[in-house]
């Protein structure tokens, strides 16, 4: 019987244990193999995008979404995360839960080290 054989034209499976190759992306969606169709991709759901913020007394009071400046109503919540200080790139994050102009919610944060700002949907 034999173990590990391919099939024509394809790789053979990897060996148990054994880790996949790197992608070349810093972090976030595996993908298994470069050549695979992208319905067989796995990516980053809900990834987060830069974003250009107005700040006041240090919160956010108009962000820059697709090319128009939106109000802040109002900050609803604040908090801060410090994680991976002893990893190659740890996390400093300061996140801003917001409610824009018409009630639209929306997560921003300022990372802490490079002072970006970035926007995630909720």
């Amino acid at each position: 019987m034999a173990t590990g054989c391919a099939l024509p034209g394809r790789e053979p499976p990897p060996v148990a244990g054994q880790a996949a190759a790197p992608t070349g992306r810093p972090d976030g969606a595996v993908e298994t193999d470069p050549r695979a169709s992208a319905a067989h991709r796995l990516r980053r759901l809900n990834a987060p995008a830069p974003v250009e913020v107005r700040a006041a007394d240090g919160l956010p009071r108009a962000l820059l979404l697709d090319q128009r400046w939106r109000a802040v109503d109002r900050v609803e919540e604040v908090w801060r995360i410090e994680d991976g200080w002893w990893r190659p790139r740890p996390v400093a994050r300061t996140s801003y839960q917001l409610l824009l102009e018409g009630d639209r919610p929306l997560t921003v944060y300022r990372d802490d080290l490079d002072d970006s700002r970035w926007t995630q949907r909720d």
